[in-house]
C-alpha cells in the first residue's frame, strides 16, 4: 500500500508510519499513471476528503525561463530593426 498526503508526500514502506499519520494519507494500491506533457512537471496531488489521489502538472522552471528568454529576443529584435531604420536616416 502506498500513502499520498494532501501536501504532496508519498511513502512507499507504511512501517515508517504511525496509525495516526495512516489516518491523514490517502491509500492507494499504485499511483495513478503520469503522462508528463513536455515542459511540464508532474506534482502529486490528494484530497483526504475525497479519498482521490492525481497528477497536476505545472511549467518546469526551464520552460519558464525559456518563455521569458523569448520574450527579451523579441524586444531585443524589434529595438534592433527600429535602430537600423533610424540609422538609414528613416524614422521609427
Amino acid at each position: 500500500m502506498t500513502y499520498v498526503f494532501e501536501g504532496g508526500s508519498i511513502v512507499y514502506d507504511k512501517s515508517v508510519l504511525t496509525e495516526a499519520d495512516k489516518a491523514r494519507a490517502v491509500a492507494v494500491e499504485k499511483l495513478p499513471e503520469q503522462e508528463t506533457p513536455v515542459g511540464k512537471i508532474a506534482v502529486i496531488k490528494a484530497d483526504k476528503a475525497t479519498n482521490s489521489v492525481w497528477w497536476e502538472y505545472v511549467d518546469s522552471p526551464a520552460a519558464v525561463e525559456f518563455r521569458e528568454l523569448e520574450v527579451q529576443i523579441q524586444g531585443l529584435q524589434q529595438a534592433m530593426a527600429e535602430l537600423t531604420i533610424l540609422l538609414a536616416g528613416g524614422e521609427a
